[in-house]
Order: structure tokens, then sequence, then C-alpha cells
């Protein structure tokens, strides 16, 4: 009888900007919002002799009951506390335990006491070893994965996965970056030296995915477009790809650094390929606060004028917005909030530094002695952070990341933020037509989120104004169902995520500053 592995993603401890916890919370089946790569790539390495079954938490529940002979549990930091739960539960039912992932590598000593077999690195150069070992019942307590080549990777095992509850597929092209920034751990991971899939191979992936049912994928890169001619290679292949496929084209995503707008060949070149839309971490307008954590390719920057140059190529950036620098005082939530404003993008995601482990952050910090106990940290990454600030309380902190969350999402700012940056969008090079998955499958997540998008006019009347000032404009320029549904899903997400973790408070919303007085905040 084969040996059963039991692969598990667990939910975030906490509602997070990538997550689809809306879906529950209004009443539908769970769902993500981009499928989870890593147990299709895991399981790609295990051997036919082994049974495999995935469990991404955020889709289905975890089966504790299962025969399994091995437990895997990998996550990120935002899914500690849950990886820990589901260990303990399958270690009282006499369970073998594998835990691997980014937050056991970066956090060994931590997890150590949670698993039989810890996996540091990444698997591709150690999963013949392992598997040998775990069907020999011979198997180390502990195995460290070097950095591979991935030039003669397996197709990820997307047979296994609940594609139709995730509403966009991912294929990782490339690893690492070669930037320096002290507070990502991407380098410690992942390695500065940046290493690359063949493109026949991201293509054999992108026709697994389109055979699926994806009509929009994510390409996981770290940094996909530091290499431009590398990237370059690949988006005229992908747009090559995608004339074949005109009628009913593939969209992608990816996270770029702001030396993009640098090269206007290579930006026409993603719009070209159907690359709309793109993370971009701009984190501050204050250029000493990129010095002091080493993202140099940052501090010569105007961010307005970079966010604009990407919106006039027809790729929507969401921005990375960090707060609580050094070099930061109590006016940056305003500095940010004028930066968000001016630049007309609608979409941000706000956080607080935060230094993770193994990074070159927390080292420096912990020789200043700046860095909290675990135990007066609890992860929570958007309105918590490990880092004790040189010019900003805690308290302060908190609220002035609730001033500037709540009025940079306040429906009316929003809503100007929108509609101006449709005046500048420019999607003559984008490939036309429109996704046409029939979606013949009543369960598919795509017709929720339609759905939960058509909600938010009824959140409230300043909401139902900016709906449908939104969705005129959008009619207007003829620019298609899938944005509008986008924005507006994106907005749903958003205020149920700041709703759950006490970041939304509208009392905030057009006060000049967060020290403006305001009765009843401090109460």
């Amino acid at each position: 009888m084969k040996k059963l592995i039991y692969l598990i993603n667990p939910k975030s401890d906490f509602p997070t900007y990538y997550g689809a916890e809306v879906l529950e919370s209004m009443g539908y089946k769970p769902g993500v919002q981009i499928a989870n790569l890593a147990l299709p790539t895991i399981a790609s390495f295990i051997p036919k002799d082994f049974e495999v079954k995935l469990c991404d938490e955020q889709v289905s529940e975890v089966d504790f009951d299962i025969e399994a002979d091995y437990i895997g549990i990998t996550g990120y930091i935002s899914q500690k506390n849950r990886m820990i739960e589901i260990s303990k539960e399958f270690r009282n039912r006499g369970k073998i335990i594998i835990m691997g992932g980014p937050f056991v590598s970066l956090s060994p000593n931590v997890m150590r006491e949670y698993c039989d077999i810890l996996v540091e690195g990444e698997i591709e150069n150690i999963a013949d070893e392992l598997f040998s070992d775990l069907t020999n019942n011979s198997f180390k307590n502990r195995y460290i994965g070097t950095k591979p080549d991935l030039t003669n990777l397996p197709l990820p095992r997307w047979d296994l996965y609940p594609n139709h509850r995730a509403a966009v597929g991912a294929i990782q092209t490339s690893k690492g970056c070669p930037y320096s920034c002290e507070f990502c751990d991407v380098i410690v991971y992942l390695g500065q030296k940046q290493r690359y899939k063949p493109i026949k191979n991201v293509i054999k992936e992108l026709e697994q995915l389109y055979s699926l049912g994806y009509r929009i994928v994510f390409l996981s890169d770290d940094n996909f477009t530091i290499n431009r001619m590398q990237a370059k290679k690949l988006l005229n292949e992908l747009k090559n790809w995608n004339i074949l496929h005109k009628s009913d084209p593939v969209f992608f995503r990816t996270q770029v650094s702001t030396d993009i707008v640098k090269d206007d060949e290579l930006l026409k070149l993603c719009a070209e390929a159907g690359l709309n839309q793109v993370f971009i971490g701009i984190e501050s307008p204050n250029s000493n606060s990129m010095k002091e954590v080493k993202k140099f390719q940052n501090v010569k920057c105007e961010m307005e004028e970079v966010i604009k140059k990407l919106l006039k190529f027809g790729i929507l950036p969401q921005c990375g917005m960090m707060v609580g620098f050094d070099a930061d005082d109590k006016d940056i939530f305003n500095k940010q909030f004028e930066l968000a404003m001016n630049s007309f993008n609608p979409y941000f995601t706000l956080t607080l530094v935060v230094a993770p482990d193994s990074t070159p952050l927390i080292k420096r910090l912990k020789k200043e002695k700046r860095i909290l106990d675990e135990s007066e940290y609890s992860n929570r990454m958007l309105w918590e952070s490990n880092i004790i600030h040189k010019t900003i309380s805690k308290k302060d902190m908190k609220k002035g990341m609730q001033w500037l969350s709540s009025n940079l999402y306040a429906p009316e700012n929003f809503a100007n933020r929108f509609l101006n940056m449709l005046d500048i969008l420019d999607c003559s090079f984008i490939p036309k037509g429109l996704k046409k998955n029939s979606l013949s499958n009543k369960d598919h997540i795509d017709r929720d989120i339609l759905n939960i998008s058509m909600k938010v006019k009824n959140m409230g009347k300043s909401e139902k104004k900016m709906f449908n000032l939104i969705l005129e404009k959008i009619v207007e320029k003829n620019l298609g169902q899938d944005l509008f549904v986008t924005v507006m899903f994106f907005y749903a997400q958003l205020r149920y995520m700041y709703s759950e973790r006490n970041l939304w408070e509208p009392k905030f919303i057009g006060l000049e500053s967060p020290w403006s007085e305001c009765k009843g905040l401090d109460k």
C-alpha cells in the first residue's frame, strides 16, 4: 500500500490583503484570490510510489482524521500560529510532522519543537533524499536545501488543487532579487543572484493553467523586471502566446521595482503581453528612509511620476506603502496621504516597518536593543511592529495608521483617485478582448467575486455614490466589466480587513491630520 503524504497550507492568523476572507464573511464558500503555488510545487517532487493529498485551508477544512503517514505543513510568518495549532493536533494523533517553507527556513529555531522533520531552504535538490528516507522510514530530523538551478523542474501538480475556488493562477519564472533592502527576507531565503526558469517551461505551465480555466495568472517572481533583457524575452513570448489566444486571452500580474519606468520599451512590452497589474514597493516619499534601509533604487524617484507613467502604459500599480522608518516623524502619515492623492492611484497596501527574522534589519536593530520581545509582538503586521521606534510611540503609530487608512479609503477619496486614474490610463497597448470564461461550474469563485463586488453599493450612502460614479466612468470609457469587478472586490476585501483589524475609524475621515481634535477617539 502506498504511503500517504498530506500537504497543508494553513489559513492566515488574521485577514490579509491577499486573502479572500470576505467570501466567508458574506456567506459564500471559501476561496482564494491567488492559487497557492507551494502545494502543487512540492507535490510535483513526490515520487509516484506515494499518494498525495493537498489542503489549502483557505479553501477547505483540514481533515484531522485522515489516515496519512506524513503531514507536511508550509507557510509564511502570517500563518505561524495556525501552523503550530495544526502540528499540535496531528501530533496528538500520533502523526509525523514535516515543516518547511519561508517562515520555517527563516526562523528554524522557532519552529523546531513543532515538527519531527524540519526542511530549511528550497526543496528541489534535496527532494530525492528526503522522499527516499521517508520510504525507508530512516528520515533525519533536518534537511537543508540549496539554491537550485531552475532548468529541469517538473510541472506543478495543479490536478490536485481546488482550482475552481481560486481566481488567479500562479507561475514562478525566476527566484531571487539582487537588491539589498534591509527589511526584505527574500534575499535571505532565495538569495540575491537571480535564477531563471527556461521560457519554454514557463509556457508549458501557462498552457497547463489555461487548460484548467485560469485567465489571470500571477507571475510570482520576487522582482520580475530587474533583468530587463530576460524580462523582454519572456514578455515577447507571452505576447505571441496571447496573440494565438486573442479571442480569450490571459492577463498577467507580477511584482516589479520602481526602475521599471526607466525603460519605455519594457513598459510597452508589458502592456502588449497582457501584464496589466503590478505590485510595486514605493514604500515612502521620504528619501532618507529609503537610504536608511538601503532601498537605493527608490531614493531619487518622484513616486507620483512613477505611478503615473505606469498608468500611461495601461498598467495598474498596487503600491506598497510603509510607515515606521527611523527617519519618519509624526508628519509621515500626511505625506503618505498626499502622495496617494496626488498620484491618482487607487491601490495602496499600508504596513508598518517590521524586522523579519534573519534579515539585515533585525540584526542591526538587535545590536541597538530596539527589537521587542516576542511576547510583546503578535506579528499582526498592519498595525503592530517588533521595532521600537525612535520618535513615534506605539499609541501614536496606531492612531496615525487609523487616520491614514480611513482617509485613504474613504469612499469620496477612493472615487476621486480612481476617476482621475481613468483619465490617465491608456489601454491602447493592451490586447483587445475580455475574459470570456463561461464559468459552467456554479461554484466557481469568479461568480462569488462578481456578486460581492455588486454589494459594495449597499455598504452606505457614500459607498453607493462611489460605486455609481466609478461604474458610469468605466462604461463611458468602454473599459469592460473586469476592471470594475476587480476594483469593487478589492474595496470590499480591504474594508472587511480594516474593520476586522480595528483600523477603520470613520471619525477620522476629513480630519486634517491624525493629531486634529476629534472627540471620543482617545477614550
